[in-house]
């Protein structure tokens, strides 16, 4: 509880200084290419978890790409979870703001136990009940929607949420992007 206390704080002290950082960064990132930026997002919830991001814009006639390459890392009990994923989000609006619809694909190497414990097909066996501990890697395969509000010239604050073929299912993701 107090890991996500803390992330939920530092969330909104961004939210908070936001402006702030925005003028800041973009001093700082001032050689920087506008098509390019950084993301940094959490999610709170029962499998906590932080990822930080790349991203790269994508202008066409009728939409604006950003394609966001993430490190992320989440944990809860006896799960751990890590990977890297390809986050694409579709944006109808060129100023990138409002509704957007996202997919994302990649790989999660995953430590927990239990992952798919279904036991045996013929009946009962003596080691079902045993713990059985699933290390390997995991697809990350998944679609879902979000809601960006611009904060600055070159900041926006984040929602979203996404379902999948993945270890965690879905996911409600805040993210601080500038």
């Amino acid at each position: 509880m107090k890991k996500i206390s803390v992330i939920l704080f530092l969330f909104f002290v961004n939210l908070i200084f936001a402006q702030e950082l925005s003028l800041e960064n973009s001093k700082i990132f001032a050689s920087k290419q506008k098509n390019h930026f950084l993301c940094l997002q959490i999610s709170p919830g029962l499998l906590y978890g932080a990822s930080v991001g790349y991203g790269k814009i994508i202008s066409t006639k009728t939409a604006i790409i950003e394609n966001i390459w993430q490190i992320h890392y989440h944990q809860g009990g006896d799960f751990v979870a890590t990977g890297l994923i390809l986050q694409a989000n579709l944006f109808k609006s060129k100023e990138r703001k409002g509704f957007y619809f996202l997919a994302n694909g990649g790989f999660d190497y995953t430590k927990r136990k239990h992952l798919f414990n279904f036991g045996s097909i013929g009946g009962t066996e003596e080691d079902d009940n045993e713990e059985k501990i699933y290390n390997g890697f995991f697809p990350n395969l998944s679609l879902g929607f979000g809601y960006s509000k611009k904060i600055s010239k070159s900041s926006y604050l984040r929602i979203s949420l996404d379902i999948g073929f993945k270890v965690l299912i879905s996911n409600l993701n805040f993210s601080y992007c500038f």
